[in-house]
C-alpha cells in the first residue's frame, strides 16, 4: 500500500468548525483507504487532544513537530500527500507548514501532491488543480 498523508484544515473560530474540519479531514482519509492507500490524518488526535490543547502555543508546536515526523516518514518512503483546500481556495497556516516540510523532504517534487476542495453539493471532496501562486 502506499502511503499518503492528509493536510487539511483543523483550525476555526467555533469549537462546531473545527469539528466540521476534522470531519472533512476524515473524508478525505476514508476516500484514501477506498483507493487502497494507507492514509494518515491526525485531526480526530488533535480533536480529542491526544497532543495537548491546540489552544496552547507550546502545545501546538508540538504537535507540528509529531506531524512533520509523519510527513517526513511519508515523503522518503516515497507517499503521497493530499491537500484539502480551504473553502477560499487557500491553504491554512497548519496546511502552508505542512506542504513545505512535504516539499522539503520530497525534494520538491510536486507531482507527490494532490489537491482537493469541497464540494458542498456532494459533501465529499473532489480533486482539483493546485490553484495559481498557491505556493
Amino acid at each position: 500500500m502506499k502511503l499518503v498523508y492528509i493536510c487539511a484544515p483543523y483550525g476555526a473560530p467555533t469549537h462546531e468548525g473545527m469539528t466540521e474540519n476534522t470531519r472533512r479531514a476524515c473524508m478525505l482519509n476514508l476516500l484514501a483507504a477506498d483507493l487502497g492507500y494507507a492514509p494518515q490524518v491526525v485531526h480526530a488526535g488533535i480533536h480529542m487532544g491526544a497532543y495537548g490543547s491546540d489552544a496552547d502555543a507550546a502545545t501546538r508546536r508540538r504537535g507540528l513537530e509529531i506531524d512533520f515526523a509523519w510527513i517526513d516518514a511519508v515523503a522518503q518512503l516515497n507517499g503521497e500527500l493530499w491537500v484539502l483546500l480551504t473553502a477560499a481556495l487557500t491553504l491554512s497556516s497548519g496546511s502552508r507548514e505542512e506542504v513545505g516540510r512535504f516539499l522539503t523532504e520530497a525534494y520538491s517534487r510536486t507531482t507527490r501532491i494532490k489537491w482537493f476542495r469541497w464540494d458542498d453539493a456532494t459533501d465529499r471532496p473532489v480533486e482539483t488543480t493546485m490553484p495559481e501562486g498557491l505556493l
